[in-house]
């Protein structure tokens, strides 16, 4: 009988808007899955939207920052949209002008 065992992490993930948690996934090319108040990101990120946390495998901690960091920017991007904002990527940061 094999004994092994998986260690979880769970931490805060507050996410604002579903769709673009969702956009974020598609540009990663990661599978993206609802289930009621639960989102399975590259079926090992399992976020709760209504405790706003994410529980995922503890080796899987760069996964989580890189979907962080891309909804972070996919946000961005969509907020630049909306006030017609030009953002230009510098030196791995984003700069936005206003024209």
């Amino acid at each position: 009988m094999p004994c092994y065992q998986v260690r979880t992490i769970s931490v805060d993930f507050k996410v604002g808007n579903e769709d673009l948690l969702k956009k974020a996934a598609e540009k990663l090319n990661w599978k993206y899955r609802e289930r009621g108040n639960l989102i399975e990101i590259k079926d090992i990120i399992i976020l709760d939207l209504r405790m706003q946390t994410a529980s995922f495998p503890k080796k899987c901690q760069d996964d989580l920052n890189l979907l962080k960091r891309t909804y972070s920017e996919v946000c961005i991007e969509e907020i630049a949209k909306k006030k017609r904002w030009s953002l230009k990527r510098k030196n791995n940061k984003l700069e936005m002008k206003r024209y």
